[in-house]
């Protein structure tokens, strides 16, 4: 069970264990002590189009300490806010999403996001070889994942960063979190296949359904170039990251030869945004984050950052 800081204004939200399960994926629903219900299907938690007085079927989930059903235990978050509107009034929205945020909601985008394109993408954008297992062997030496702490994937499409951290570490608590369903079924198809247990979550990155200080430690990868608001994304990272924890950051930086502006000019039309180094450092800063390395391949940047204390 996940224990996150008490806070009297804002309702606990169990998820059940068996929602982690995805070789036998969960359905059923939850609900808040204040009875907002959400849904959980074949193992994806929908924070996004959640409704109230419950659904048909399935198996209702209690949140207070155990459950109806005989669900014991499970991982305890909360709503952003901590009402039933924040949760209500988080469904699904097209609004201030880029074009290449919305392509994410096609079910073939997904299905070939990850063999076709991601594990060959920073090789094409680094323009010299650098395979997926490289990036993998980074992540966890600069993460360091350890037993017993809590990690979050923001922005996870097919969940790779968190299905590497839970294959390196079984014993950490993993969410994953995306707006795009077929992202989140692609992920619960290849996590199964991995035995890896994650918590799959259906949320908003711009208002993350967890407590402050919730995760020991953030991934996210190429997340941020999407964004059309990058700045209300990374402040709630910084929200619910804790103070000594750290965040594993690869994003794209702006190109300098001609051939890169170029290719950058034309993603440009699909929404994608290129920061400069210092652009992404003032913005990393200005979150509330220093950055603690960082390294640089052509384009492609990688960085951990660590949280600045108030």
């Amino acid at each position: 069970m996940m224990k996150i800081p008490k806070d009297k204004d804002r309702p606990d939200l169990f998820l059940p264990p068996q929602a982690a399960h995805l070789q036998n994926p969960f359905t059923g629903t939850g609900t808040t002590p204040d009875g907002f219900t959400f849904r959980i299907k074949d193992g994806i938690i929908d924070l996004m189009g959640g409704i109230k007085g419950g659904i048909k079927g399935g198996t209702k989930v209690s949140t207070k300490g155990g459950t109806k059903g005989g669900i014991k235990g499970g991982t305890k978050v909360s709503t952003k806010g901590g009402t039933k509107a924040s949760i209500k009034g988080a469904r699904t929205s097209t609004r201030l999403r880029s074009p290449a945020q919305l392509s994410n909601l096609i079910p073939l985008t997904a299905m070939v996001y990850e063999d076709l394109w991601r594990k060959r993408s920073l090789s094409i954008l680094g323009r010299e070889p650098f395979s997926l297992d490289e990036e993998f062997r980074i992540l966890q030496r600069w993460l360091q994942p350890s037993p017993g702490k809590r990690y979050l994937d923001v922005g996870c499409s097919t969940a790779l960063y968190a299905r590497n951290i839970k294959s390196i570490c079984k014993e950490c608590d993993v969410v994953a979190l995306d707006y795009s369903r077929p992202m989140l079924r692609q992920a619960r198809k290849r996590a199964a296949e991995e035995m890896a247990d994650l918590f799959l979550v259906r949320a908003d990155a711009r208002q993350m359904p967890f407590l402050d200080g919730t995760f020991d430690g953030l991934a996210m990868g190429g997340t941020l170039n999407e964004l059309l608001d990058p700045m209300r994304v990374l402040r709630e990272c910084r929200r619910v990251i804790r103070d000594d924890g750290l965040f594993f950051i690869m994003f794209l930086l702006k190109a300098e030869k001609p051939v890169g502006i170029a290719a950058q000019l034309a993603a440009r039309l699909g929404g994608i945004h290129f920061p400069s180094k210092e652009d992404s450092t003032k913005r990393f800063k200005e979150a509330g984050f220093r950055v603690k390395k960082r390294m640089s391949m052509g384009v492609v940047c990688m960085a951990l950052l660590e949280p600045v204390r108030a």
